[in-house]
């Protein structure tokens, strides 16, 4: 992708580890009432109207998940209830 998304990362693992920080830091804040991610598909490598093409989803525009950050979120489920 030649936009790496909303807030970018060196790699997949990066981007994970950021995923858990951020989900991690909403569950420990007693403002925070509910996350959540900004679409299940990375959007497309020829953008939308406006040229966005971001990577920003848990999944490809082939469908194909990026392996760290479905990993990342598991780790997070496991964790959640607990953590809250």
């Amino acid at each position: 992708m030649s936009a790496p998304g909303l807030a970018p990362a060196l790699d997949q693992k990066e981007r994970g580890e950021c995923y858990l920080a951020f989900v991690r830091d909403c569950l420990d804040g007693p403002r925070w009432v509910g996350a959540h991610w900004f679409q299940y598909q990375d959007q497309a490598l020829t953008g939308r109207p406006d040229g966005e093409n971001y990577q920003c989803g848990l999944v490809t525009v082939c469908d194909v998940p990026y392996p760290e950050l479905v990993r990342a979120a598991r780790d997070i489920a496991g964790e959640m209830y607990r953590r809250r």
